[in-house]
């Protein structure tokens, strides 16, 4: 080992090769170390900190739900985010008076989930959210349509299209499900589950029970039920309203 001394006022410590390192020692226990790419490392450190420049900290990890339409403004330091968000769900399809047919379910809007877009540190984002689709009204002649979900979006980034409403009885035929929405922007996630919208159920047969309406969604960007009875018509059911939850990384 070699012992280095100075009097002048600059002391150079090199060491040749791409992948050597600069290491401290005292009583030969290593408690230091400068890598060739600028790592500094220590057993520990005294001080604040409060004298060091050049040093930019991250934002803090944060999580941001958004139940309806806003603005997002991205932290300082933040590049990225993850996203989980639906659209709205399509509303359940009516059922008319004169038989017992069932509308058709509403179609599921369309999701990300823990899906990674880059962003503008600083920026501000408008976050729309999409509410859920109508039911459709019941018809002594035939009922009617469910609507269909509205879109939640981050910016122009990322789409998500509300799920299509159900489709109307029509005596005799039952109503048709609505289709899934579909996933949209201007910029692909990098990671997560990025899915399309399933598509609502279609009625294939009388309910043997009475006055039963079409049911509203139970989950955010799930559709409504179609409206089934027996006897008298009924509303379809309205689709579950979008969503949004921002991480920041």
């Amino acid at each position: 080992m070699s012992t280095l001394k100075s009097n002048a006022e600059d002391l150079v410590l090199n060491a040749d090769g791409a992948s050597s390192s600069v290491k401290l020692q005292i009583n030969g226990v290593e408690k230091a170390s400068l890598t060739s790419a600028g790592a500094l490392t220590a057993t520990s450190f005294s001080g604040d900190g409060s004298s060091l420049t050049g040093i930019s900290g991250g934002a803090a990890n944060t999580i941001k739900f958004f139940e309806s339409s806003g603005n997002y403004a991205v932290p300082t330091g933040t590049n990225q985010i993850m996203l989980t968000a639906g659209g709205g769900g399509g509303g359940g399809g009516g059922s008319n008076n004169n038989n017992g047919a069932q509308g058709g379910s509403g179609g599921e809007g369309a999701t990300v989930v823990k899906s990674l877009y880059a962003v503008t540190a600083g920026a501000t984002y408008a976050v729309t959210v999409g509410a859920g689709g109508a039911g459709g009204n019941e018809s002594g002649s035939g009922g009617n349509d469910g609507s269909s979900g509205a879109t939640t979006s981050f910016g122009s980034l990322v789409t998500l299209s509300g799920g299509g409403g159900g489709g109307r009885t029509d005596n005799p035929n039952y109503g048709a499900g609505g289709a899934g929405g579909s996933v949209g922007g201007n910029v692909a996630a990098t990671e997560g589950l990025q899915s399309a919208g399933s598509a609502g159920a279609t009625s294939s047969s009388k309910n043997a029970g009475n006055y039963v309406f079409g049911a509203t969604a139970i989950r955010r960007g799930h559709g409504g039920h179609g409206a089934r009875v027996n006897t008298n018509g009924k509303n379809g059911g309205v689709g579950g309203a979008g969503f949004m939850v921002i991480e920041t990384l």
